[in-house]
């Protein structure tokens, strides 16, 4: 029984990770904040590259150390990312946050079906595998419409707004 709370935490998990506010608002956001679209073009290049450079190593780390503290350390990158952004008006400091929010999801993506995988075998229903995933999904679609839809009426106070409710969301 005790396996089976990490479903649940993991949906959960899912929810609030998902329920990001800042989705549809970073790019403007930055663009407010003096950055060109060259600039931030740029920020979107370094997380895709981050994300490809440390997939692996972050796979090792959640091997060596636990799928679980994986897990935390992605959302302590996130924290990072979300306070280096509305603190800092630099490029080298932003650029430095959206690498940490490539750290935050890499830490997180294989740990996560990993771990629940690892439960459902514990509990000897492997072959539910799939169903879980797509309640994942349709956990993930769900969050994200809402956390836009609010995330847009929040943005009306002001775009950053959205980072700090994100900051406080992860305090």
């Amino acid at each position: 029984m005790k396996y089976k709370k990490n479903i649940i935490l993991d949906h959960f998990h899912t929810f609030f990770r998902s329920f990001n506010v800042t989705q549809a608002m970073w790019l403007i956001f930055l663009f407010n904040r003096g950055f060109n679209i060259f600039e931030i073009a740029l920020f979107e290049g370094i997380f895709h590259v981050a994300s490809v450079l440390f997939e692996i190593p972050t796979g090792a780390i959640a091997d060596m150390f636990g799928r679980k503290t994986s897990r935390v350390i992605g959302v302590l990158f996130y924290f990072l990312y979300i306070a280096l952004i509305i603190s800092f008006d630099s490029f080298g400091l932003v650029a430095l946050g959206f690498i940490f929010c490539s750290l935050s999801y890499v830490f997180e993506s294989g740990a996560a079906e990993a771990l629940v995988y690892d439960t459902l075998i514990e509990l000897e229903k492997e072959n539910k595998f799939m169903k879980f995933m797509g309640t994942k999904e349709v956990i993930f679609q769900v969050s994200g419409f809402l956390a836009m839809m609010i995330g847009g009426t929040i943005a009306l106070l002001g775009y950053q707004m959205n980072f700090y409710v994100t900051y406080w969301q992860y305090l």
